[in-house]
């Protein structure tokens, strides 16, 4: 009695497996996670360089979301939702007001997106591939301060401690790198980082721009 009662909870285990593998919005939920943090704007000033700015009410570049677990995502999302994000509010009776974000964690220790469009009913999207042109800066991380520091580095970037990477245009158009560890870690072992040209496909909108390098 006692076999058969094992066997018939062991199939039912073996059959709740199989129907959770078949069923994507199952398995998709499992995968979103709800991230606590700042998001900060990374844009071109008059003068030509990337500046990272705490506190604004219109970015004109990047928006990046520093989570309280001491990691960088890019966001891609709906023009709206990163609009909301945009507009929310930095301070509360002087202090940085923390942010909480629901999506997607997807790529690797140095190029991590938080896709927060994955709570919304998916779109077939054709990626367009594109070659940019431009300046990579590497974003050197001050976590405890909720910030970065953009550096543009004269030398290989890869014995440093993992950081996130972006691109930016003449134009003033600023892109998330991302790709296969190895891709961004080929990245990392060269020393030129302007007048750069990275072929990818780009995803996102003005507010978010994400370059998948190639």
């Amino acid at each position: 009695m006692k076999r058969a009662y094992l066997c018939t909870l062991s199939m039912m285990l073996v059959i709740a497996f199989v129907v959770s593998l078949a069923n994507p919005s199952f398995a998709e939920q499992k995968k979103i996670q709800a991230k606590k943090g700042n998001v900060i704007c990374l844009e071109v000033d008059k003068e030509g360089k990337i500046i990272a700015k705490e506190e604004y009410t219109v970015c004109n570049g990047l928006l990046v979301f520093i989570g309280m677990d001491s990691k960088l995502y890019s966001l891609h999302g709906s023009k709206e939702k990163l609009q909301r994000i945009e507009k929310s509010p930095k301070r509360r009776m002087g202090y940085r007001t923390p942010l909480k974000v629901r999506g997607k964690v997807e790529g690797h220790q140095r190029a991590l997106h938080l896709d927060i469009s994955s709570l919304e009913p998916k779109e077939s999207q054709k990626l367009e591939e594109k070659i940019i042109q431009g300046t990579i800066v590497c974003l050197i991380p001050y976590y405890d301060k909720g910030n970065v520091k953009p550096v543009v580095s004269r030398a290989p970037c890869n014995e440093h401690e993992p950081h996130a990477h972006i691109i930016y245009t003449g134009e003033g158009e600023v892109y998330a790198l991302h790709g296969s560890e190895e891709t961004i870690a080929n990245i990392e072992k060269s020393s030129e980082r302007r007048n750069v040209f990275l072929k990818g496909k780009i995803l996102g909108n003005q507010k978010g721009w994400i370059l998948f390098v190639d």
